[in-house]
């Protein structure tokens, strides 16, 4: 999440893909899909030296083209309004909220267990929210791994936004990796749950 532009009565934040996974998309699309089709009028069998690779490329481009998104919200003091953007390559959302009914701004962390050859450790993630009166949540950027050397970046910009709103900031953090969470050979202990 990042703030694009700022004035007095607001901001706009933007989070999501960039210039470079449309070339990486459009690149496996396109040429999954020219091998694929010159594989066939030269040989007509797809499954021949491998080349089922090719379409499952294009697939892939294809795929990416339907999942990826990207988030805008603007924050309008003037208007008492959040408008909030969800934009696909091919697809886009829009939402409207108003400021007054903005509860707190929140960013809430937890571990999960992640599984490496074999091994299993715990890795944290964080993500940041809109939180309204009515119990509804909004997210502000995408879920993402916290780094563990623990700067506090992550909620840097939530605290921005919770300011210029004159809303509460909550940070929620999980229990401390030295305090309740055991690494077993299964998995992780959390207070004695077993994940």
């Amino acid at each position: 999440m990042k703030i694009v532009n700022q004035t007095t009565d607001q901001i706009v934040l933007k989070e999501g893909y960039s210039i470079l996974w449309i070339l990486i998309d459009t690149a496996f699309f396109i040429l999954g899909g020219f091998f694929t089709y010159k594989t066939l009028t030269t040989s007509g069998n797809i499954f021949a030296n491998n080349n089922w690779l090719w379409p499952v490329f294009s697939i892939f481009g294809l795929l990416l083209f339907l999942f990826i998104y990207s988030i805008t919200i603007i924050f309008d003091k003037t208007n008492n309004q959040i408008k909030y953007t969800k934009k696909w390559l091919v697809h886009k959302q829009l939402s409207s909220y108003a400021i007054n009914d903005v509860l707190r701004i929140e960013t809430r962390k937890e571990w999960r267990s992640s599984t490496q050859k074999g091994r299993t450790y715990p890795v944290l993630y964080f993500k940041s929210l809109i939180l309204f009166k009515d119990g509804q949540e909004l997210p502000l950027d995408h879920e993402r791994q916290v780094s563990l050397s623990g700067t506090g970046k992550e909620a840097v910009v939530a605290n921005q936004i919770a300011t210029f709103l004159g809303v509460p900031f909550q940070q929620v953090d999980p229990p401390n990796i030295s305090s309740g969470i055991g690494m077993t050979g299964t998995g992780i202990n959390i207070g004695g749950i077993q994940l």
